[in-house]
Order: C-alpha cells, then structure tokens, then sequence
C-alpha cells in the first residue's frame, strides 16, 4: 500500500505513486506523467484526469493505451520532445517516437488545460504510421 502512495490509511488514494497527478503544477510535467502512463500501460490513472463531463470507452482506451505501448516497448525508437505550445490557457505537448531513420512511427499529442494550478487532460491523440496501430482521439 506504501508504494502505491497510500498512507496507509483507509481514505488514502489508489492513485500510483509515480502516476500522483495531484501534486503536480506545471503543465510540462503533467504532460510527461502522461506520456509515463501510456508507455507503462496504466490508462486507469490517465482517466480520471480528464474533465468530468469528457465521456471515455474505458475499454477502447486501455486498448489503445496497451497497443501503442507494446509497440513503443519493442524496438529501439528514438523519442523526439517537440516544445510546448501555449494558446491562451491551453497547452499542447508532443511525443514522437521515430525510426534510425528519424521517420515518423508514432506520435502522441497531450493537449491540456491550465487554470491557476489546476491543470486537466483535454484529449490524448494518438497518430501512427504503423498500421497494426489506431489512430484515435480521445
């Protein structure tokens, strides 16, 4: 219970310590607690980020999460941090993963929302050149 940043006691989050969203305050950090979910396959911890009234098929997500995961896992990519990009209140931040190459194989938009020090997941897009892969928008 420890490592999973309970207290132990019994009103203390299931929240994964690694995954603690709660804490965090900065928007480029948000976006790489994000980009850590997805490539380990932990997808629960990504939902409740969302907005409330952002309806997500629990099922369809972890799919989508474990897929892009497996293959983020099984090759030697190289992973391309593109710069945040600021609209006003919203954030954008891209993860691309490419080949030796450096062609695109898959890329991972986190867009954000940041009011004050609250910051909230406002879709995760998934692209890919793969095409055992979905792209999908959440």
């Amino acid at each position: 219970m420890f490592s999973c940043g309970g207290n132990g006691n019994s009103g203390s989050s299931s929240q994964p310590k690694d995954l603690n969203f709660s804490e965090i305050s900065n928007v480029d950090e948000f976006s790489e607690k994000v980009k850590l979910s997805i490539t380990s396959r932990r997808s629960s911890s990504l939902i409740g980020e969302f907005p409330a009234d952002h309806t997500i098929d629990a099922r369809a997500f972890k799919h989508t999460v474990n897929s892009y995961a497996q293959a983020i896992s099984q090759k030697d990519w190289v992973l391309d941090h593109l710069d945040m990009k600021q609209d006003g209140n919203k954030f954008s931040k891209s993860f691309r993963w490419l080949d030796k190459r450096h062609r695109m194989a898959m890329t991972i938009v986190v867009n954000l929302t940041k009011q004050g020090n609250n910051i909230k997941l406002q879709t995760v897009e998934f692209d890919t050149n793969i095409e055992v892969l979905e792209k999908i928008t959440y």
